[in-house]
């Protein structure tokens, strides 16, 4: 479990980013869909 969270929250930069450029360019739906905009919601509220 605490492996998991590490590896989650190291890759939190990483997936925000494919969420912006996705975003950008009209796949904002695709990410809403993925759940990707959640988790990211999610994981900025628990780290701050």
């Amino acid at each position: 479990m605490l492996w998991e969270t590490i590896s989650v929250v190291r890759d939190l930069p990483r997936l925000h980013e494919i969420a912006s450029v996705m975003i950008r360019y009209g796949w904002g739906d695709l990410v809403r869909v993925l759940g990707i905009s959640g988790a990211l919601e999610r994981a900025g509220r628990v780290l701050h």
